[in-house]
């Protein structure tokens, strides 16, 4: 998994994207959910200290409502 950085925080997500290595290039950003067994670790322990730009590696599995859920979130 690569690294992404956190674009933006809401009350139940994350938005990621990848560093953006071309200025010219257009990179995705992908909405991650959080919830009560998401595990949060590294740097920073609970969601409400994660911070914008901070490096992540977020693993995530797929609801059957098409949101992704973050199963463990690494803070470098």
């Amino acid at each position: 998994m690569k690294f992404h950085f956190i674009y933006d925080i809401t009350e139940s997500s994350i938005h990621i994207a990848p560093p953006a290595t071309d200025p010219e290039a257009s990179y995705p950003i992908y909405e991650v959910f959080i919830n009560d067994s998401t595990v949060i670790e590294g740097a920073v322990n609970t969601f409400n200290e994660l911070t914008l730009e901070d490096n992540v590696k977020v693993w995530v599995n797929q609801k059957g409502d098409g949101k992704e859920v973050a199963e463990k979130i690494v803070v470098y």
